[in-house]
């Protein structure tokens, strides 16, 4: 009888997972990579891109995580996902990076710039469409 029961919840959580998979093909579906001290992620669905701090706070014997993070900008999309691809940053001198994000499908490319200010606790950047990929 238990293994009955176990066999027909195996087949019960094999037809939820699968009804699910309806559902969660509508859901976002990110990208991510290390970027400068955090990482940078791109929303497949909307585009939007995220860079978010890892860098601590506090004190050396008391470090706290910042937790910050915030939109940059806003990259375009294929229907296809995954379309955006995230390069290696690049430092800027400051607490932050630039990144590249291409769509691999359209060959547009955009440049991510972003920094972080620990004396605000602010993320500052923007993302701008630099051209496209030629082939």
């Amino acid at each position: 009888m238990t293994r009955i029961t176990r066999i027909a919840s195996a087949a019960f959580l094999m037809a939820a997972l699968l009804s699910m998979t309806t559902f969660a093909s509508a859901q976002a579906v990110f990208t991510t990579a290390t970027a400068a001290g955090g990482q940078l992620i791109a929303d497949q669905n909307t585009g939007a891109v995220t860079w978010c701090v890892a860098l601590t706070g506090g004190t050396a014997l008391s470090p706290t995580p910042t937790g910050v993070c915030a939109k940059i900008g806003t990259a375009t999309p294929s229907a296809t996902n995954p379309s955006l691809s995230i390069s290696d940053w690049f430092s800027n001198g400051t607490s932050g990076g630039t990144s590249f994000i291409t769509n691999v499908y359209t060959g547009k490319v955009w440049q991510c710039e972003y920094y972080y200010n620990s004396n605000t606790d602010v993320i500052y950047g923007d993302c701008a469409q630099r051209g496209t990929a030629s082939t």
